[in-house]
């Protein structure tokens, strides 16, 4: 290695480690020590880390207030070094080290807010597709609907919440009333997508929760309607499912059936 991409390596090393090495090759001033100088640029790309953490958490950074998402945001830079060329990703493990961390871990549902955040994020960079309209749906012969099956936008995300996570989320988001975190006494689905380069979500009964998991796994209609006379009366299911399919269109979630 020769002389320069050494000191580009301890430089980096530095930068990235807080590794010593590369202190003999800064010079000092009058106005400014070499180790000060150094350490404004090791400095400045640590804070550019947690502004990002910050851009991209924006909900959960108010939840636990500045200082200690500051805090968090140090600690996870610690255990999940940027490692991407684009700084886009870099954030993708929050959610995880809040699971796995203490104090964060003590405190399930943080994790379930930076679940529901970064999901938002990410589905708006999903690929762009094509969806299906009502009018599509009419055309199709009453003999063919049993065995229709349905491809789903590669927006659509599923999420599941033990907590309140929702409704914290809306509480921060709409600036209202604070709501406490609370376990649920269900687990609680939600969708998120994006339709028109906006990003939605909403929450879905049980029953819509799981008719959508087996349409998403390639089910059919009927065997979504068979599956679903175990969560209400057998009369209502073809209706329901017509009814949740419209819905799925109408939201942008499908783009193409086939029978």
């Amino acid at each position: 290695m020769n002389n320069l991409a050494k000191i580009q390596a301890e430089f980096q090393n530095y930068i990235l480690n807080f590794e010593n090495g590369i202190q003999d090759n800064i010079i000092s001033t009058n106005e400014v020590n070499a180790q000060d100088r150094i350490d404004i640029y090791a400095n400045a790309y640590r804070y550019r880390l947690i502004d990002v953490l910050f851009d991209d958490y924006e909900k959960l950074s108010v939840l636990l207030g500045d200082e200690e998402f500051n805090n968090c945001a140090n600690s996870y830079i610690d255990i999940y070094p940027s490692n991407n060329r684009s700084i886009r990703w870099f954030g993708q493990n929050l959610s995880r080290f809040l699971k796995k961390n203490k104090p964060y871990s003590d405190l399930k549902f943080l994790s379930e807010i930076a679940e529901f955040e970064w999901n938002l994020m990410s589905t708006f960079d999903a690929p762009d597709n094509d969806c299906i309209t009502i009018d599509s749906l009419r055309h199709i012969s009453p003999e063919k609907w049993g065995q229709l099956t349905f491809k789903f936008t590669s927006s659509l995300k599923k999420l599941q919440f033990k907590w309140n996570t929702l409704n914290l989320w809306k509480s921060i988001n709409e600036n209202t009333i604070p709501v406490e975190p609370e376990k649920l006494e269900h687990i609680q689905s939600c969708i998120v997508w994006r339709q028109n380069m906006e990003t939605n979500y909403r929450m879905l009964s049980l029953p819509e929760s799981v008719a959508i998991n087996y349409a998403v796994n390639g089910k059919s209609f009927c065997s979504i309607c068979e599956i679903l006379c175990d969560y209400m009366d057998e009369d209502k299911v073809s209706f329901t499912v017509a009814n949740y399919l419209k819905s799925w269109v109408m939201d942008g979630l499908i783009i193409s059936v086939e029978s």
